[in-house]
C-alpha cells in the first residue's frame, strides 16, 4: 500500500518533469524571439536572405518545441505566445517588403494552428515596422513608398473597426495601431510640405 510520502514524492516527480518541460519551452521562445527580431532588423536593411534564414531557423524552434508544448497544459505553455506572434510580425514584415501585399492567416505556412487574436496582435506590431520603414522611405523623399504604406496601415485599421476589443491586450494593440498611422501622415506632411 503507498504511504502519502510515496504520494508526494510521485507528485513531485511528476512537478519537476513539467517544470523541465516548461523551462525548455521558455528557451524556445527566447530563441524564436531573438530570431524573429534579428529577422525584421535584417529586413530593415535589406539582407532578405538573412531574415529568411532566421525565420526559418525561428520555425524550425517552434517546430521542435511542439512536442514537448503538448505535454503541458495549454495555461502552461503561454511563454510561447510573444514569440509566436513576433514569428508572424517578422514573416508579415518580410512578405510585404519582398512582395507588396500582407499574408493572410491562412497563407501562414505554421507548424499549429493560429489563433486569430495572435494574427491580429501580429498585424498592430506590423503597423509599428510599417512605421519605421515609412521613416526610411522619407530620408530619401520616396512620398509614393510612404502613401502606399499609409493605405497598407488604413486597410487593417478599417479591419480592426469591425471587432469591439474591449479592455484587452488587442484593445491596446488597436490603439497602438492608429498611433502608427498618425505618425506616418505626420511623417508625410513633413516630407511634402
Amino acid at each position: 500500500m503507498k504511504t502519502i510520502k510515496q504520494e508526494f514524492e510521485e507528485m513531485a516527480q511528476e512537478y519537476h518533469e513539467k517544470d523541465s518541460i516548461r523551462e525548455l519551452v521558455i528557451q524556445t521562445s527566447r530563441n524564436m524571439l531573438k530570431l524573429a527580431k534579428q529577422a525584421i532588423y535584417d529586413t530593415h536593411k535589406q539582407k532578405y536572405e538573412d531574415a529568411k534564414t532566421k525565420l526559418q531557423q525561428a520555425r524550425q524552434e517552434w517546430e521542435n518545441s511542439l512536442p514537448k508544448k503538448q505535454e503541458l497544459k495549454d495555461q502552461e505553455t503561454n511563454a510561447l505566445q510573444p514569440a509566436i506572434e513576433e514569428y508572424i510580425e517578422a514573416l508579415l514584415f518580410q512578405t510585404y517588403v519582398q512582395e507588396q501585399k500582407i499574408l493572410l492567416k491562412e497563407e501562414i505556412n505554421a507548424p499549429e494552428d493560429i489563433s486569430s487574436t495572435i494574427y491580429l496582435q501580429a498585424l498592430s506590431d506590423f503597423t509599428g515596422e510599417l512605421a519605421r520603414e515609412a521613416l526610411e522611405h522619407a530620408t530619401e523623399k520616396e512620398t509614393n513608398e510612404i502613401k502606399k504604406i499609409i493605405q497598407t496601415c488604413e486597410d487593417i485599421q478599417e479591419g480592426f473597426l469591425l471587432f469591439n476589443f474591449r479592455n484587452s491586450e488587442l484593445r491596446r494593440k488597436n490603439d497602438a495601431l492608429q498611433k502608427n498611422i498618425q505618425k506616418i501622415k505626420q511623417l508625410y506632411y513633413e516630407v511634402t510640405r
